[in-house]
């Protein structure tokens, strides 16, 4: 008998989340925001940097003040 209330119990948990819908939140992984930024390349090192990221100047772009002045 305390089998069958103990399943119950487990049942009536899941339906409840199930509606309330915390189930679903707990099954979810939650996964890093991807920036979806533009990637361009230096032209000095051929590295590739974020374009918000980058120094301009000269109409290149640079990964750093560094390549820049290279």
């Amino acid at each position: 008998m305390l089998f069958k209330l103990v399943v119950f119990g487990f049942v009536a948990i899941l339906a409840y989340m199930f509606f309330t819908g915390k189930l679903g939140q707990l099954a979810k992984i939650k996964k890093q925001k991807i920036d979806a930024t533009n990637m361009i390349e230096c032209e000095t090192c051929g590295s590739y940097v974020a374009e918000k990221d980058a120094v301009h100047a000269n109409g290149n772009s640079y990964c750093s003040k560094s390549c820049r002045d290279a």
